[in-house]
């Protein structure tokens, strides 16, 4: 998405957005084809993180097996700091500046930036600590993204007098239950999906906000998203 608001021209966005989605194609078979290999050749294993691992390790000469590990971290590194940058700048430039503080100098908005990614590290590392998998991890991470982003984006398309009070609300609130029905509810009510009640939180607190702000006038009733 990044890139595609980056682009030269339309005609650059759907041929790179179409590249990009063979690209993806033949990628997916992959993982499943070495999954499928180390489930033949190896088939103790028991621990999903060990796969791969296990499979670059013991099926492939040192010199080859260790360019592949290379890959992959190298990979993982790219992802970590391309969110690290896009966190610290959202938080300094969106939120601080913005709301907080409009007059923020340069260097406070530095500080505020390297704490964010700093606060943000941290956090990948608990959650890291916490979660079993890297697939726990993708859903952590896809689920904050729906509950984030659908219903602010959703309603500023189609509510008219939408600002950003409300999209700030629903993604507090959106977030603030995925994270409780995860990590708290889950475990003793199987039956919950914490997506869905992130998203369930997100439209009643955009709701609430939309009617407040209607019957109250704020200072960001011109402010959209």
């Amino acid at each position: 998405m990044q890139k595609a608001y980056g682009a030269s021209s339309a005609k650059a966005v759907s041929r790179g957005i179409g590249f990009q989605a063979i690209a993806l194609a033949a990628f997916a078979f992959v993982p499943p084809l070495f999954g499928m290999a180390a489930r033949a050749i190896h088939p103790g294993i028991t621990d999903p993180n060990l796969v791969l691992p296990t499979l670059l390790v013991e099926q492939l000469s040192p010199a080859l097996g260790a360019l592949a590990l290379a890959a992959v971290f190298s990979a993982e590194v790219n992802t970590c700091d391309a969110l690290l940058f896009m966190l610290s700048t959202s938080l300094s430039q969106d939120l601080y500046k913005r709301f907080l503080r409009p007059q923020a100098t340069d260097a406070q908005l530095l500080r505020v930036a390297r704490w964010a990614a700093f606060a943000g590290g941290v956090g990948g590392v608990l959650f890291a600590l916490r979660l079993a998998t890297v697939i726990d991890a993708l859903k952590i991470f896809y689920s904050l993204l729906g509950v984030t982003l659908l219903v602010p984006v959703i309603g500023g398309l189609y509510v008219r007098r939408a600002g950003s009070v409300e999209a700030l609300v629903s993604m507090a609130a959106g977030i603030a239950t995925l994270l409780v029905v995860r990590f708290a509810f889950v475990a003793r009510y199987p039956w919950m999906d914490p997506t869905a009640a992130g998203l369930v939180a997100a439209a009643i607190a955009f709701g609430i906000t939309l009617l407040i702000r209607t019957a109250t006038p704020n200072p960001f009733a011109d402010s959209t998203v």
